[in-house]
């Protein structure tokens, strides 16, 4: 195709990650024209700390659709033994679907658990990561998502996919939990 072509000639070409690098090689860019550069991230000048806390804050920030999982999130709320569910507080914040969200959240009987917003302001987005213990994100294709560098800055325990270059920074058990993407199940299980 004209874009294949476009990008063999090109002298360098950015990518967010290794497998995004592998990917382009294998498509046939010459690997020295290829630079990994990952998203840069501000980090907070203090990281929170957060003490035992009856209830544990998820947050979900992004795009609001069906691709970065945010209605998988929901059913797997739905799969939660109820002592968990009772524990838990989802925020979601983003656009994209917010109102279709907002509709499965009501249709099932989460509205007590669940909040849904639009697009934060960087500030309320940071007091929300200074507040949350888990960041999920059920995403079925990636780069490697700022949302999830910034949680991570925060301190905050990611729940994600192992897709676009995400699995280059979380590793599974240790800094976070992978799980495949459409797959509620396993998801309401690292919740």
């Amino acid at each position: 195709s004209r874009t294949l072509a476009v990008l063999r000639r090109v002298s360098a070409l950015i990518v967010l990650g290794d497998s995004w690098r592998e990917f382009f090689i294998g498509i046939g860019v010459p690997a020295g024209r290829i630079a990994v550069m990952p998203n840069p991230v501000r980090l907070p000048v203090n990281a929170p700390a957060r003490l035992s806390a009856r209830l544990v804050t998820c947050v979900y920030l992004g795009v609001i659709s069906n691709r970065k999982g945010a209605f998988d999130l929901i059913d797997a709320l739905r799969l939660l033994p109820t002592h968990c569910r009772e524990r838990l507080r989802l925020v979601v914040a983003g656009n994209g679907k917010g109102e279709q969200l907002r509709a499965r959240v009501s249709q099932h009987g989460l509205a007590h658990i669940v909040q849904v917003h639009d697009w934060l302001a960087p500030e309320q987005r940071d007091a929300l990561l200074a507040s949350a213990h888990v960041f999920a994100l059920h995403s079925y294709n990636e780069g490697l998502p700022m949302a999830l560098l910034e949680a991570m800055a925060f301190g905050v325990a990611p729940i994600v996919t192992p897709v676009g270059s995400i699995a280059e920074v979380v590793k599974d058990g240790l800094n976070g939990l992978l799980v495949q993407p459409g797959d509620p199940r396993a998801l309401a299980t690292a919740l």
